[in-house]
């Protein structure tokens, strides 16, 4: 399934950044280091969040090429399994100007489960966005 994703990135360009529940990442060479915590945060947060991979924050949240999305999404999967509970996710194709994007519904831990952990560190991790002025 393609996911529109042209609200989402109209709201974090008017907000000049991730918001809350979206979060952007380049993922151009593979999945950023970063994403462990932003998968703990999202699944700890209440209603869960959306990342999605394969926009540039730097430059207005403009796509960068993903030559081959089927293994990011593959390697993103096998990370959300990296913790206790398991992160659920739902992984679907965007388009963003015309290229391919990854989007990945991160659902919210269940309350009795949280918070959700780094299987091999314990670590856990919230959600703080800055507010921008």
């Amino acid at each position: 399934m393609v996911i529109d994703v042209s609200g989402m990135i109209a709201k974090l360009r008017a907000a000049g950044g991730d918001t809350t529940d979206v979060e952007v990442k380049l993922a151009a060479g593979g999945l950023p280091v970063s994403l462990t915590a932003t998968l703990s945060a999202l699944a700890n947060l209440p209603g869960g969040g959306t990342i999605i991979l394969g926009l540039d924050e730097r430059v207005g949240f403009r796509p960068v090429r993903i030559a081959e999305p089927q293994p990011l999404k593959q390697s993103l999967a096998a990370k959300a399994r990296a913790f206790t509970p398991p992160v659920r996710l739902t992984i679907d194709d965007g388009i963003v100007d015309g290229e391919p994007v990854v989007v990945a519904r991160v659902h919210e831990c269940d309350r009795s489960a949280k918070p959700c952990r780094v299987t091999a560190t314990g670590a856990s991790y919230r959600r703080v966005v800055p507010a921008r002025v």
